[in-house]
């Protein structure tokens, strides 16, 4: 699951304003060109702004939303994933057909920011709809930089008092009574994990 939130733009957009071409990163010709002639000629980069949309959200139990704050002050403003949603959403879900991927219009917000708009009404159902649906026993193995993002979570919403403070231990069981619900989800299906790695070797 992927959620970019005002974060990319392709070249054909981007290059017909010469003030926002971007960084080396965002429009870098040998990866990113879009030199392709109407027949499919002409090779382009590597992978196009459009092939690397399609590939987030390509593969078995893969999504990606994709979100443009319409009144971005700053960059990727306006409608013109308009021009090409339609397109990378039939070559994943229709042509590939693995995978999903969608795109939404946040016009909530007027700043270069993930609006509230997007964490109530996407950020949020998204991820309740991952954890819902995702099958607790292939959840990967959590690594030492997933281990430390659910510590950092853990410590910024206890800064901020978002935590009721609450910790139940008792064989392995462990309840985070965090109010903010997307956290305690993402945190709850690692501790699942976790638990099932526990057991593993209590069983070797």
């Amino acid at each position: 699951m992927s959620i970019p939130v005002a974060g990319s733009a392709p070249l054909f957009y981007r290059n017909a304003d010469p003030n926002s071409v971007g960084d080396l990163e965002q429009n870098y010709a040998p990866l990113f060109s879009e030199d392709i002639a109407a027949d499919g000629s002409g090779g382009g980069g590597v992978a196009t702004w459009q092939e690397i949309y399609a590939l987030g959200g390509y593969g078995s139990g893969r999504k990606q939303i994709m979100v443009i704050n319409e009144f971005d002050p700053c960059c990727f403003s306006g409608t013109f994933a308009n021009s090409f949603k339609e397109i990378v959403q039939n070559k994943v879900v229709n042509e590939l057909q693995s995978g999903s991927w969608d795109y939404v219009l946040d016009s909530s917000s007027i700043v270069h920011a993930i609006s509230s708009f997007a964490i109530t009404e996407i950020i949020d159902p998204a991820l309740s709809y991952f954890y819902d649906n995702i099958d607790k026993n292939q959840i990967p193995e959590p690594n030492s930089l997933s281990i430390s993002s659910i510590g950092l979570f853990i410590l910024i919403a206890l800064l901020k008092g978002k935590t009721n403070k609450s910790l139940a231990l008792n064989n392995y069981n462990v309840e985070f009574n965090i109010q903010t619900t997307y956290i305690k989800k993402i945190i709850n299906v690692f501790l699942v994990r976790i638990s099932h790695i526990i057991n593993l070797y209590e069983n070797i």
